[in-house]
C-alpha cells in the first residue's frame, strides 16, 4: 500500500491533466481565510459562489462521491493540499479520499489536522509524505504547522506547541534539503538552533556543507548532542575544507556531495531510465577494482542475490586470486568482505542480514584493523543508488546516482527455467563482450581518488549503525 501512495501522490500535474495557473503561492491568502473561517465554522461550501478554491473543491468532491481514487484524482488532492494544507475542508476530503485507499492510520492522521487548533497532526502528516518523497506538499503541511503553533503559542499548551514548532522546523528543513535548497534550509533553521536542538543542528550542518561553508557547520556542530553524531560531520567539515571548490575545479557536483557529505566514491553518471551496456558497468568494476588494489585490502566481493553475484564476480576478476567472490551467507566470522548489491531494494535486505553486522578483522586502508587499527565495518558497493531514496544508509562506492537505471541483467530472470543464464555465466558473458578500453582512461579518475584516498569511507568504513542517511538532493 505504502508503495502504492507513493506511485500515486508522485503523479505530476501533465499526468493529471491540470493546469499551472493554480499556484500555491497565489492561493496561500485565501487559503488562510479558509482556513480561519472554517475554524470558527463557516458557511457550507455553495455560499461561496465564483471561488475558484471552493469550485476546486466541488470538482473534487464530484470525484469522491464516484467513488474515484486514481492517479488524476490524487493529484487533484495533492494541489489543494499544497495550496491549503491547514483549511478543514482540505483536510477532510484527504482523509475521505485516504479510505478510498484503504490507508486507514493516513486517513485518521488527516482527521487529525482537520480539527486541531495546533500544527503536531500537521507534522506527522508532513513526515509522512516526505517518506513518499513529496518534499513540496512535506514543505507545506510543515509551515502550516508553524502557523498554527504560533496562533496557538500562548497558553497551558505551550510547551506542546513548542516542541511541535521544532519538529515542523526539522521537517520543513528536511523538505528543502530534499528538493536542493540548502540556502533556504540555513534560512529557515538560523537562530532557531540551541541546546536540545540535535536534529535542527544536524539538519543546519549538512546543508552549510552542501553549500561548502564548513564555518557554518562547526557553529552547528556545537548543538550535536552526541558523539556518535558529531564524528560524521567533523569527518565531513575535515573533506570539505581539504578540498574545497576552486581546488576541485570542474568536478562533477554529485561526486563532490556525496564525497563532502559521506566520504562516498560515484563511478559514473547516467540518465534516468537510461540501460546500461557491457562496456560501461565493465569501466566500473576496473575503477573500482583498481581503487582496491591502491587501497591494499584483501577483502572478497559478496553478494546476496544474483543480480549482486553477477556484479561480484565481474569485479573480482580485477582483484587477486585471493579475492574470489562469495555468497554474504558463506563469510566466515569476521572476514574481510566487499557487500555488493544492486540498488536500494537490497541495501535493505543487506540490513537484515546478520552476517554483515559482524565486525571484519580488517578494512580495505591502511587503517584498518589489519594493520594495527580499530575494526570498522564493511565496505559496500552499490550499483544504482535511486536519490529518491532519502534516509536509507549511504554506501562507500556507487555505479551511478539516477532512478530507474536498469542494467542488463533480463537473462537472469527469463519467464522459462531453461532460457536463464545462471549468474556465472552470465558474468562472463559479459566480461566477452566488454570493449576493450584505453588503458590511461583510468588516470583522472584514479588521480580524484588517490588524492582523497585517507579521507574516503572505503579506506575506513563506518559501522552500520554510523552512516549517515541520505536526506540530500545530489541528483543533478
Amino acid at each position: 500500500m505504502w508503495r502504492r501512495l507513493k506511485r500515486l501522490w508522485g503523479s505530476s500535474r501533465k499526468e493529471a491533466g491540470l493546469s499551472d495557473d493554480f499556484e500555491p503561492a497565489l492561493s496561500r491568502a485565501e487559503a488562510g481565510f479558509h482556513a480561519s473561517s472554517a475554524l470558527a465554522g463557516a458557511a457550507s461550501i455553495g455560499s461561496f459562489g465564483g471561488d475558484p478554491f471552493i469550485e476546486r473543491l466541488q470538482d473534487l468532491d464530484v470525484d469522491l462521491a464516484a467513488g474515484q481514487a486514481d492517479e488524476r484524482v490524487v493529484s487533484k488532492m495533492r494541489e489543494l493540499l499544497v495550496a491549503a494544507p491547514t483549511d478543514p475542508r482540505v483536510l477532510r476530503r484527504a482523509a475521505a479520499l485516504l479510505r478510498g485507499l484503504e490507508d486507514e492510520a493516513l486517513a485518521e492522521a488527516f482527521e487529525a489536522g482537520a480539527t486541531s487548533a495546533h500544527g503536531a497532526p500537521l507534522v506527522v502528516l508532513a513526515r509522512a509524505f516526505l517518506d513518499m518523497d513529496d518534499a513540496p506538499l512535506a514543505l507545506a503541511l510543515a509551515d502550516g504547522a508553524l502557523g498554527r503553533d504560533a496562533l496557538a503559542r500562548e497558553g497551558r499548551a505551550a510547551a506542546a506547541h513548542a516542541r511541535s514548532t521544532v519538529e515542523a522546523l526539522h521537517v520543513g528543513a528536511c523538505a528543502l534539503a530534499a528538493m536542493g535548497e540548502h540556502e533556504r534550509v540555513l534560512e529557515r533553521l538560523d537562530g532557531a538552533m540551541g541546546p536540545g536542538t540535535p536534529d535542527l543542528a544536524l539538519r543546519y550542518a549538512q546543508s552549510a556543507l552542501a553549500t561548502d561553508s564548513p564555518e557554518r557547520a562547526a557553529r552547528a556542530r556545537a548543538y550535536l548532542g552526541s558523539v556518535a553524531q558529531s564524528l560524521p560531520i567533523d569527518a565531513s567539515i575535515a573533506r570539505c575544507e581539504a578540498f574545497p571548490p576552486d581546488l576541485d575545479g570542474a568536478e562533477d557536483a554529485q561526486q563532490r556531495l556525496l564525497f563532502v557529505l559521506y566520504g562516498a566514491v560515484l563511478l559514473d553518471d547516467a540518465a534516468e531510465g537510461e540501460r546500461l551496456d557491457p562496456t560501461r558497468i565493465g569501466n566500473w568494476m576496473r575503477a573500482l577494482g583498481a581503487l582496491l588494489r591502491d587501497l591494499g585490502g584483501d577483502v572478497r566481493p559478496a553478494w546476496i542475490s544474483p543480480r549482486g553475484e553477477v556484479l561480484a564476480r565481474w569485479l573480482a576478476a580485477q582483484l587477486p586470486a585471493t579475492c574470489s567472490a562469495i555468497p554474504l551467507s558463506a563469510r566466515l566470522p569476521k572476514q574481510p568482505v566487499l557487500a555488493v548489491v544492486v540498488d536500494d531494494f537490497e541495501l535493505a535486505q543487506l540490513w537484515e542480514t546478520r552476517a554483515f553486522f559482524d565486525a571484519p578483522a580488517g578494512s580495505c586502508g591502511a587503517g584498518g584493523a589489519g594493520a594495527g587499527g580499530a575494526a570498522k565495518g564493511s565496505p559496500i558497493f552499490q550499483a544504482i543508488k535511486d536519490p529518491s531514496e532519502r534516509g536509507s544508509p549511504v554506501a562507500d562506492v556507487i555505479g551511478v546516482f539516477r532512478a530507474g537505471v536498469q542494467l542488463p541483467f533480463e537473462a537472469l530472470d527469463a519467464e522459462r527455467a531453461a532460457d536463464r543464464t545462471p549468474p556465472r555465466m552470465l558474468a562472463q558473458s559479459f566480461m566477452d563482450a566488454e570493449a576493450r578500453p584505453d588503458p590511461d582512461e583510468l588516470e583522472p579518475f584514479l588521480a580524484w581518488a588517490r588524492a582523497r584516498e585517507a579521507m574516503l569511507s572505503l579506506a575506513a568504513p563506518p559501522e552500520p549503525g554510523e552512516r549517515l542517511a541520505l536526506d540530500v538532493d545530489a541528483a543533478g
